[in-house]
C-alpha cells in the first residue's frame, strides 16, 4: 500500500479480466485495495479530500465508484456525477449552484478580501446566483448573502463587521458574520448553531439543501488569489 492515505492508490494489472475503475473512496476503501488491484487492469483509488470532478474526464474509467462508510450515507441524498463537493473551480461550481438553485439555500460570507481576483465572467455568475451587490467593487468590505430557492433574502456589504441571525422556512436557524480586511478577517456561517465556515480569506460558501434539510457542501474560494486552490 502505497504511504500517501490520502492521495491516489493506482495500480496495474495488465493480465486482469477488467478494465479500468475509477474510486472515490475514504478510508474503508484500504480494507478492499488488494482485491481491487487484482482484478482490474488499472485502478485509481483517491481519497475523498483529493477527489475533483476532472478526474472522471481524465481517467475516463469504465467503471466509477463512489465507496462510502455506512455513517456517512445521507451524502448520497443528494449526490450527483457533478456532486458540487468534488468541484473545485469557482467558475464551474457557480454554474451549478446556478443550475440548481431553486434546490439550495445559499450561505456566502466574506473574510479579508473577496474582491480582488474576481473576473467579469465570475462577478456575472455571482449576479446570476442572486447576488446584487457588485463584489468586484468592495475591496476588503464585509459581505454576506443568503439565497434561499434562488431568492435573495439577505445581502448586505460594509466597511465594519456585519452580521444576521434568521430562520429558513423549514425552521432551520442560521447567524452569518463576515468581517472585511479592517473590521478583523473573520467569517462565520452557523446552521442550527453549528459552524460550517472556513473562515478562510475570500468567499466562504454552504450550501444547505432544501428538500433533505442537510448541508451538502462547506467550501473556501480565495477570491482575492484565485490561484490558491478550494478548501474543504
Amino acid at each position: 500500500m502505497e504511504s500517501d492515505f490520502y492521495g491516489h492508490w493506482c495500480y496495474e494489472s495488465p493480465n486482469a479480466k477488467n478494465g479500468r475503475i475509477l474510486i472515490h473512496r475514504d478510508s474503508f476503501c484500504s480494507a478492499m485495495a488488494q482485491y481491487v488491484k487484482e482484478a482490474f487492469q488499472f485502478s485509481d483509488m483517491v481519497h475523498q479530500d483529493g477527489f475533483t470532478n476532472d478526474l472522471i474526464e481524465k481517467d475516463k474509467p469504465d467503471y466509477y465508484v463512489f465507496e462510502i462508510v455506512e455513517r456517512n450515507l445521507d451524502i448520497l441524498l443528494s449526490y450527483s456525477y457533478d456532486y458540487l463537493s468534488c468541484e473545485s473551480d469557482f467558475n464551474n461550481y457557480l454554474d451549478k449552484l446556478i443550475e440548481n438553485k431553486d434546490q439550495y439555500t445559499v450561505f456566502i460570507s466574506a473574510s479579508d478580501d473577496a474582491s480582488s481576483g474576481l473576473t467579469d465572467q465570475s462577478v456575472k455568475k455571482l449576479q446570476e446566483l442572486g447576488i446584487q451587490t457588485d463584489l468586484s467593487d468592495q475591496f476588503r468590505k464585509s459581505f454576506y448573502v443568503v439565497i434561499d430557492s434562488g431568492n435573495n433574502v439577505a445581502e448586505k456589504a460594509s466597511s465594519d463587521k456585519i452580521k444576521v441571525k434568521e430562520t429558513l422556512k423549514d425552521g432551520t436557524k442560521y447567524k452569518l458574520i463576515s468581517s472585511g480586511f479592517d473590521s478583523g478577517s473573520f467569517s462565520s456561517i452557523k446552521i442550527n448553531k453549528k459552524e460550517y465556515s472556513k473562515n478562510k480569506r475570500g468567499l466562504n460558501i454552504v450550501v444547505y439543501d432544501n428538500k433533505f434539510h442537510t448541508v451538502i457542501d462547506s467550501v473556501n474560494f480565495d477570491t482575492y488569489n484565485p490561484e490558491i486552490p478550494a478548501e474543504r
